[in-house]
């Protein structure tokens, strides 16, 4: 884990612990619009909605903590 410049922070691979709060509770972002698959998949608390667009930057967000909702980034493979 590494912070940026822009103070956020960053993983290679899914945290198991949130920094802010110590919860295990970490969920993934999903993008797109939900089906219904997708909602039943955001209430197991495993999956969490990011919004229907991939931003193209140059960290992307990835992961987020179910209890404080402090998010966690992955650097983008862009082409």
């Amino acid at each position: 884990m590494s912070k940026n410049k822009d103070d956020k922070y960053v993983f290679q691979r899914k945290p198991r612990i949130c920094i802010n709060c110590n919860s295990t509770g970490i969920a993934t972002y999903i993008y797109g619009d939900p089906s219904e698959k997708a909602i039943a998949m955001f209430e197991t608390g495993k999956y969490a909605p990011a919004g229907c667009c991939l931003e193209l930057n140059e960290y992307q967000r990835a992961w987020c903590c179910n209890k404080c909702g402090a998010d966690f980034y992955k650097k983008a493979e862009l082409l």
